[in-house]
């Protein structure tokens, strides 16, 4: 008798359950928000500031904003001797991912926006990345596989894209956007350098 009193409070406190709406909050990957504004208010503007949510306003409304700050993801992964790695995120749903091997690499990430993504990767010595992101949903990628590359990435509005592959030794590459839609893409390999 005891043992099935047991169970049907078990099962009662199963159903009776809340779902989370957000998803595994291990993941990465942030809630979509509502898609009835972001694209008619953002693309617009070539600097960001963060908006305030106006009182009465709901989801949906044209005058709703998220909250700026809060749910920004941050990620680091290093495995080596002597790396560094400074993120600093500001607004919403930012996005930042570095990745390093090897020694005295360095990566940097400055987001102030609304979804902006930043994902670096770099293995070997001494390379440097910084990557720099004003705006909403602007986008960049660096991969940089040797030694002493440098690779700086600006961008400043509306889903602007930038893409950097480095592979050698001493490549340098530099991108500034600024508005909407630009995208940007940098191969540059120096085989000779990075096998001495």
């Amino acid at each position: 008798m005891l043992k099935n009193v047991l169970l049907a409070a078990v099962a009662a406190t199963f159903i009776a359950a809340p779902a989370y709406a957000g998803g595994d909050k291990g993941s990465h990957k942030p809630t979509p928000p509502a898609k009835s504004w972001e694209k008619k208010d953002y693309k617009k503007h070539v600097k960001w500031t963060p908006p305030k949510k106006e009182e009465g306003k709901k989801p949906g409304h044209k005058d709703y904003r998220p909250k700026p700050t809060g749910e920004n993801v941050s990620d680091i992964v290093q495995d080596g001797t002597n790396n560094e790695a400074a993120v600093g995120q500001t607004g919403y749903k930012n996005i930042s991912i570095i990745d390093q091997a090897g020694k005295e690499n360095r990566a940097t990430h400055v987001q102030n926006g609304y979804k902006n993504v930043a994902d670096t990767l770099q293995d070997g010595e001494k390379n440097s990345s910084e990557v720099t992101q004003n705006g909403a949903k602007n986008d960049a990628l660096v991969t940089q596989i040797g030694k002493e590359n440098k690779s700086t990435i600006d961008q400043d509005g509306y889903k602007n894209e930038a893409e950097v592959l480095q592979v050698g030794s001493k490549n340098d590459s530099s991108i500034e956007q600024s508005g909407s839609g630009n995208k940007a893409t940098v191969v540059q390999s120096n085989y000779k350098l990075a096998a001495k």
